[in-house]
C-alpha cells in the first residue's frame, strides 16, 4: 500500500505498517510455471553453500517417468531437486527462483541441489557449480 500526501503535509511520524514491515529481506518476484511472477514473501531463513548441477526429464537421468517429479507434478521448468528440503520450498540461485519438487539419487546430501531444465546441450553446459542457496521459509 502507497500512501500518499500533498506539499505541505508532514510526513508520518512512523511508517505504515504493512506486510513486508517484518521482514529482513525485501520480496523477490518468482517466475513459477512460466507464466506468473509472484513476489517471494518468505524470510530467508538460510544461505547454504550448494553444489548445483542440471538435468534432464529423460528416462535414462531420472526413472520410467521422467516427465512426473517425486512431489507428483509435471516436468517443467522452474523446478529444482533435493533431498531434504520438504516439497513447494523455494530456492534462489543466481538471483532465479525455482521450487523444490522433485528429489536425486540417495546418494546426495543436503547441499546438492539439481535444477530441471529441457535442453540437453544448456545442461551440459551449466556443468556442476559451487553457488551460494537461499532457502525461503
Amino acid at each position: 500500500m502507497v500512501s500518499l500526501w500533498s506539499r505541505g503535509q508532514s510526513l508520518p511520524a512512523e511508517p505504515a505498517k504493512n506486510e513486508y514491515s517484518e521482514m529482513r529481506e525485501m520480496p523477490t518476484m518468482a517466475m513459477i510455471q512460466g507464466n506468473s511472477l509472484l513476489p517471494i514473501t518468505g524470510i530467508i531463513s538460510e544461505k547454504v553453500e550448494g553444489i548445483v548441477t542440471a538435468y534432464n526429464p529423460v528416462w535414462w537421468q531420472t526413472d520410467s517417468t521422467p516427465h512426473i517429479t517425486a512431489s507428483g507434478s509435471q516436468a517443467r521448468e522452474g523446478i529444482i531437486a533435493n533431498n531434504c528440503l520438504e516439497f513447494g520450498t523455494l530456492v534462489e540461485i543466481e538471483g532465479k527462483v525455482y521450487a523444490v519438487e522433485d528429489r536425486m539419487n540417495q546418494k546426495y546430501g543436503c547441499n546438492y541441489f539439481d535444477i530441471l531444465m529441457f535442453d540437453l546441450e544448456e545442461a551440459k553446459e551449466f556443468g556442476k557449480r559451487n553457488l551460494l542457496v537461499m532457502v525461503y521459509k
